[in-house]
């Protein structure tokens, strides 16, 4: 136990006469107690994001990518072509080829941690697409029917992982190594 753990227990003062729990339960917790050295700054950039990025990337992949890539005969005619002036130029099998790219490609580069930062950059970007254009007249919360709900929980981690990186675990760690990282 350091000194500033112990000093932090002398402090604190715990009445356990009210409770039903002994008072060691109501301890404040050290990071002594805590396993993985929780406390440690450098702690998100070696499990969180990483976590972050291949949960993101693995429900994006599995729940949209693939059946995308299994259903595109059946979608390539009826899929919708964003109305934005530079993507509008698009016919419906190039729009999901394009949204393909954004939710499998991207997805699988995030997984990997390879080229984390452009694939990032994509994966949001078709998020906003989807969220924005093809849910344009979607309410934003989801009532059983189509929203912008579930394209911007995919986007808020996006842009989370787009601004922190890849993190330790990853191609781009492995590649980077003994150098100072790239910005992506």
């Amino acid at each position: 136990m350091t000194q500033r753990s112990a000093a932090i227990r002398q402090r604190v003062t715990i009445d356990s006469s009210a409770s039903p729990f002994p008072a060691k339960f109501l301890l404040p917790l050290t990071h002594e107690k805590i396993p993985l050295r929780l406390w440690n700054p450098r702690y998100h950039c070696v499990v969180r994001i990483p976590f972050l990025r291949v949960s993101i990337g693995l429900m994006m992949l599995i729940g949209h990518g693939l059946p995308k890539l299994q259903g595109f005969s059946k979608m390539k005619d009826g899929f919708p072509v964003p109305s934005l002036p530079p993507l509008n130029f698009m016919s419906p099998p190039i729009s999901l080829v394009a949204c393909i790219g954004g939710e499998l490609v991207a997805s699988a580069l995030l997984i990997l941690g390879f080229m984390t930062r452009p694939a990032a950059f994509i994966f949001c970007f078709t998020m906003v697409i989807a969220a924005f254009e093809i849910h344009a007249g979607d309410p934003w919360f989801s009532k059983g029917g189509a929203s912008k709900e579930l394209a911007l929980l995919y986007l808020i981690p996006g842009v989370a992982i787009l601004l922190a990186g890849a993190g330790s675990y990853s191609f781009d760690a492995v590649i980077y190594k003994g150098e100072k990282r790239r910005g992506w």
